[in-house]
């Protein structure tokens, strides 16, 4: 029996066969400078600001009264007692999670007096239905809004001063506003706002005083998380079934060779 035969090969020949894996690193890191700069130049995931306007604003009076016809967001001691107010916005348009948020409202010249150097406007959340808190109320159901407009949960707070007089004033939303913003979404969402001063028996004293005129400022503006382009998971799957045909073809070439 003759023994099998053996084939030699020369050194040049026998450094064309690459290994399976060193002939795919080699391929993939050519690839690395074409695929580099797109990861570079895809623009990554950020967030987006959207402003709303307020489809509705008015205040409630303590003994219960609120004209659905007026949209006067004053606030304080008036000779009616103690003013809240609310505003209420559509998020039917917000589809992405809400990150930040910010309550501006016009406060005319004259807007704001007190005895004192300040006040402090607090936002809270509201849990009256809409609908309801829209509509004119005279008696027991107007005292009850009236009562829900000042216990919500804390929204966030500002000192208010003559200084705000004349200006669009902002005020700055917390968590727990963000949490009940994106539960909300996709619906009316409603705000209650009051001084923390009531009912002292001081000289009368308010905020957003003159208000209720259609160029008022009444907005909430949302940061909204946007998604990763879609393009990085492409690019990712691209890349995947480059490396598989790679990875066959540096096998298919090595067998043939052999």
């Amino acid at each position: 029996m003759r023994p099998p035969s053996t084939v030699t090969r020369s050194p040049t020949e026998s450094s064309a066969l690459l290994p399976e894996s060193k002939c795919v690193r080699r391929v993939l890191f050519g690839l690395l400078f074409f695929v580099l700069p797109c990861f570079v130049l895809t623009p990554a995931a950020g967030a987006d600001a959207i402003t709303l306007e307020a489809v509705d604003s008015g205040n409630y009076a303590e003994d219960g009264f609120h004209l659905a016809g007026s949209k006067s967001y004053v606030v304080g001691e008036s000779a009616r007692g103690t003013l809240r107010d609310y505003f209420v916005f559509n998020l039917a348009g917000v589809t992405t999670p809400v990150t930040g948020a910010t309550l501006r409202l016009f406060n005319p010249p004259g807007g704001f007096a007190s005895t004192r150097s300040s006040e402090t406007f607090t936002v809270s959340d509201v849990s009256t239905p809409v609908p309801t808190l829209m509509a004119t109320h005279f008696g027991s159901t107007g005292e009850a809004i009236f009562v829900d407009l000042g216990s919500g949960v804390p929204f966030g707070s500002r000192a208010v001063s003559d200084a705000d007089n004349g200006t669009v004033i902002s005020f700055s939303l917390n968590a727990a506003a963000l949490v009940a913003l994106n539960n909300a979404t996709g619906g009316l969402f409603a705000l209650g706002g009051r001084l923390e001063r009531e009912r002292t028996g001081a000289p009368p004293y308010h905020l957003f005083r003159g208000t209720g005129g259609p160029g008022d400022v009444r907005q909430l503006v949302l940061i909204t998380a946007v998604p990763e382009p879609a393009s990085m998971l492409l690019l990712g799957t691209g890349l995947a079934g480059i490396g598989a045909a790679v990875r066959k073809r540096c096998k298919t070439r090595n067998t043939e060779e052999a």
